[in-house]
C-alpha cells in the first residue's frame, strides 16, 4: 500500500504519460531551458519531483549544472567546430602542397592527386578516448581514412592510396608534413608553435573575417568563444571524463 495519497498520485501521473512528447504538450517541461515545472491545471498537488531542476555532469565531469539550451556556443559544437576548422585548413594547404610538388600535373578524374572530403566520423566523434588518442594520432593517419560517399566517382580508400604514393614518388616533400599530430598542427594553427612544414598554411586569426561574416548576430562572440577554446583544446580533451550511464529507477508496480 502506498504511504500517502501523494505517493500514489505521483505514481499515476508518471504511468499515465505515454511519451515523451505528450510530457512537453501539457506543460510539465519547459524544452527552452530544460527545467522542470509546474502547469497548476494538470500537475499533481505538492508535486517535488516535477520542480526539480534536472542536472547533469558537465562535459569536463568536474562539477553538476543545470542544463542549458543547446546552441553553436555548446561544448559539444565548439569542440566539433574546432576539429573541423583545423582538419578543414589542414586539406587545403596539403592539396596546395601536392599541387607545387608534381607542378601542376596532378592528373584528373580517377587518377587526380588530391585529398577529397573525408566521412564526418573524426570530426564529429564526441567520444572521449577516441579524442584523446585522435589529438596524437599523425595526418597520415587522420587523412588515411575514407572518403564520404556522396563522392562515388572515387573508391573509399583514394586518399589512403593517395598518401602511399606521394610517400613513394616525393618522401622528401611529405614524409614530415605526415608525421606531424593534430595537436602540433593546432599549435601552428593559432600561432603558439611554428612548424617550418606548415608554413603558407592559413591561420586561425586569418579567418576571423569569414567567421564573423558568416555567423552576422553574434559573430564576434563565435570567433572568441572558438579562440579560447582552441587555445585549451588539448587540456580540454584530456581533462574530459566518459559519463556514466544512469541506471533507470525501479518505479516500483502497483500492489
Amino acid at each position: 500500500m502506498y504511504q500517502n495519497s501523494i505517493e500514489k498520485e505521483n505514481h499515476d501521473f508518471i504511468n499515465n504519460i505515454k511519451d515523451e512528447d505528450s510530457f512537453f504538450k501539457e506543460g510539465y517541461f519547459n524544452k527552452d531551458i530544460n527545467l522542470y515545472t509546474t502547469n497548476e491545471k494538470n500537475s499533481p498537488s505538492n508535486n517535488t519531483f516535477l520542480n526539480k531542476k534536472r542536472i547533469k555532469d558537465d562535459d569536463n565531469g568536474d562539477n553538476k549544472q543545470p542544463n542549458k539550451k543547446h546552441t553553436k556556443f555548446s561544448y559539444d559544437n565548439l569542440k566539433h567546430k574546432c576539429k573541423h576548422l583545423v582538419i578543414e585548413n589542414l586539406m587545403k594547404f596539403i592539396n596546395e602542397k601536392i599541387y607545387e610538388a608534381y607542378e601542376g600535373n596532378i592528373g584528373n578524374g580517377l587518377t587526380i592527386k588530391k585529398l577529397m572530403k573525408m566521412n564526418q566520423s573524426q570530426k564529429a566523434n564526441a567520444g572521449v578516448e577516441f579524442n584523446k588518442k585522435f589529438i596524437t594520432q599523425n595526418l597520415k593517419e587522420i587523412f588515411s581514412q575514407k572518403i564520404t560517399k556522396k563522392i562515388s566517382l572515387h573508391e573509399p580508400d583514394h586518399n589512403k592510396r593517395l598518401i602511399d604514393t606521394l610517400l613513394s614518388e616525393k618522401r622528401d616533400k611529405f614524409e614530415k608534413l605526415f608525421n606531424l599530430t593534430f595537436i602540433e598542427c593546432l599549435e601552428h594553427f593559432i600561432e603558439n608553435k611554428e612548424i617550418d612544414e606548415l608554413k603558407g598554411l592559413k591561420l586561425f586569426s586569418e579567418l576571423k573575417e569569414e567567421i564573423v561574416k558568416k555567423h552576422e548576430k553574434d559573430g564576434e562572440a563565435y570567433y572568441e568563444n572558438l579562440k579560447i577554446f582552441l587555445k585549451d583544446f588539448e587540456n580540454k580533451i584530456n581533462r574530459a571524463k566518459p559519463r556514466k550511464k544512469r541506471e533507470k529507477k525501479d518505479l516500483g508496480t502497483i500492489p
